[in-house]
């Protein structure tokens, strides 16, 4: 599961967002049909595009998707024909908020800002905003493994929460910025994974160890297959077993990868400059093309195909034929 990496500074106004988002939208904007091949593997998905970035989406595993950014609420009922939505707004309701992830937990989609705020919905498109802490951590990323929900952010900062409403901020053991965090259920716990090869270790969100990744390198995603986890490093992976001893791995990707998720066969991780590979096991890796140069801060599973989402409202699909599996979300 994937949010924004600490190093990458992104506008926060409507106005900025718009402007930083032309690419987007002339790219978009040119005549092909809204369900056109881009590339050799990957389609448009938002025939009508808006400009601010998108970084994190989920899906509920019955026919709602949810995209949030910065300034930006869209659901869709197929993840192709996206709806705009009044942007989640912070604490105060006086500016919109930068939106970092966005997970399904259960019952109810859940997200949060930078400001340090979370936002829970049962539909994508009503809302109820509650404050976390009033330190602004930076919150970057969120994971949910049945029963509790974890999230992730600047200077080690870990908060825990049974429903996404009420928060309990928790010692992580570090200062260094936490950049994503994710469940790896077979081996009962989170993994949380930032700057200067920071890797956290958690049972239950609440007691942390740090295990040695081996890098000193910016870790911005990881994700968990059911047997391996696998984290970004750069243009490499990280990979492991048991969220202890780590290996790294090259992919061939030429640029830094931003995220990576798991479709039930393969791993697939996006990045800078519109770069995508996927992997079956972490270690041979294909280059794919995506058709768009712009930056891509989030893929996510969402049952029957990969959901791209990135710099100026770009939204990018792909189906393969990989196996049903849960709901997920980068």
């Amino acid at each position: 599961m994937k949010c924004l990496p600490n190093h990458q500074a992104r506008p926060v106004a409507v106005v900025a967002g718009l402007l930083f988002g032309v690419a987007a939208l002339v790219v978009a904007a040119l005549p092909i049909a809204a369900h056109a091949t881009v590339g050799q593997d990957w389609q448009w998905a938002n025939p009508l595009p808006q400009g601010n970035d998108l970084t994190s989406a989920a899906y509920d595993g019955s026919g709602t998707y949810v995209a949030v950014g910065n300034g930006a609420l869209l659901t869709s009922a197929d993840g192709v024909n996206w709806a705009a939505h009044t942007p989640l707004l912070n604490i105060s309701g006086t500016q919109y908020a930068q939106v970092t992830a966005v997970v399904w937990a259960g019952t109810q989609f859940v997200a949060i800002s930078k400001s340090g705020a979370s936002y829970t919905s049962p539909d994508g498109m009503s809302w109820t905003v509650h404050s976390m802490t009033t330190s602004y951590p930076l919150l970057q990323d969120l994971a949910w493994n049945g029963t509790q929900l974890v999230a992730v952010g600047s200077l080690g900062a870990v908060f825990t929460s049974p429903d996404g409403a009420t928060w309990t901020a928790q010692t992580s053991g570090t200062s260094s910025a936490l950049n994503a965090v994710v469940w790896a259920g077979a081996l009962g716990k989170f993994v949380a994974v930032g700057v200067n090869g920071t890797i956290l270790t958690s049972p239950g969100g609440v007691n942390w160890t740090q295990p040695s990744s081996g890098t000193t390198n910016t870790l911005t995603d990881v994700a968990w297959n059911g047997t391996e986890l696998l984290a970004t490093a750069g243009s490499s992976v990280l990979v492991s077993t048991s969220g202890t001893t780590w290996t790294s791995n090259t992919t061939g990707a030429g640029h830094t990868l931003e995220s990576v998720t798991w479709d039930g066969t393969q791993f697939a991780a996006v990045g800078d400059f519109g770069v995508v590979v996927t992997s079956p096991d972490g270690t041979t890796w294909t280059t794919r093309t995506s058709g768009t140069q712009l930056t891509l801060y989030d893929i996510a599973w969402v049952g029957t195909k990969f959901l791209a989402v990135g710099n100026g409202g770009a939204f990018l699909t792909w189906t393969t034929a990989a196996a049903s599996s849960p709901a997920r979300t980068a």
